[in-house]
């Protein structure tokens, strides 16, 4: 769906946002349509005039000028006379002509009023749910995932301390009969029982690796290294020698 506003007559009206979203221009009127029922259409506010410099909007919002040489009103009807499918485009604007056009080619139509009650009232529950969420707890994973700005896609993770296996060693492990059989197989041959098994040197002992160890730019942080770090690894042991 694609909304086109009349920015200029949208913006003129006054008395309908409630009073902790109202105010601003067209850059803010931007902001209300990504925090409303709106926020996965293409937006439009069309604007008289000649164009300013590239403006950074929230979501799908984009701001547009007539020019020098046509209104808004014109621009707006020929957006909604030229399309292939005016029947997706939702047209917000209290001008006359540009609802009788609209209507013409069965465009869903709300006037200025009605548009800005939609997204006032959609911003201001934006905002209380956002104030009623809770904050995560200071250490947590979830306080963690908040802060580094980890992208939804990283937090399908696998269990602490496992790792998929690779494709080799699936396709080893099905194919031997080990594999298929429901039972464990039998120690291939059992030290006899007067006889203590041979052991040979053991191995220098070390500190495994600590979490986040090594990282020193936010892009290097590896989601499985947050899910075992622990802070008291890096204050009851030594840092590492750097020879």
């Amino acid at each position: 769906m694609v909304l086109l506003v009349d920015g200029n007559n949208v913006l003129h009206v006054e008395g309908v946002l409630p009073s902790e979203v109202a105010g601003g221009g067209a850059v803010e009127l931007a902001g209300l349509i990504s925090r409303s029922r709106y926020r996965h259409d293409e937006a439009v506010i069309v604007l008289d005039g000649p164009g300013d410099a590239a403006l950074d909007l929230p979501g799908r919002v984009r701001i547009i000028h007539s020019g020098r040489h046509r209104t808004a009103d014109e621009v707006i009807v020929d957006l909604v006379e030229r399309s292939s499918t005016p029947r997706s485009i939702v047209v917000a604007s209290s001008d006359r002509e540009i609802l009788r056009r609209a209507r013409r080619r069965r465009c869903r139509v709300l006037t200025a009023e009605e548009f800005l009650a939609q997204v006032g009232r959609d911003a201001v529950a934006d905002r209380r749910r956002a104030s009623a969420r809770p904050t995560p707890p200071a250490g947590s994973t979830e306080r963690w995932i908040r802060e580094f700005g980890v992208p939804p896609e990283w937090l399908e993770l696998p269990a602490a301390g496992t790792a998929p296996p690779s494709p080799e060693a699936s396709s080893s492990q099905a194919s031997s009969p080990e594999a298929s059989s429901p039972l464990p197989a039998p120690p291939a041959s059992a030290p006899p029982r007067d006889e203590a098994p041979t052991r040979g040197p053991e191995p220098p002992r070390h500190h495994p690796r600590r979490a986040l160890e090594g990282v020193r730019r936010l892009d290097e942080v590896d989601p499985r290294e947050l899910e075992r770090f622990d802070m008291g690894e890096w204050i009851d042991r030594p840092p590492p020698s750097s020879a």
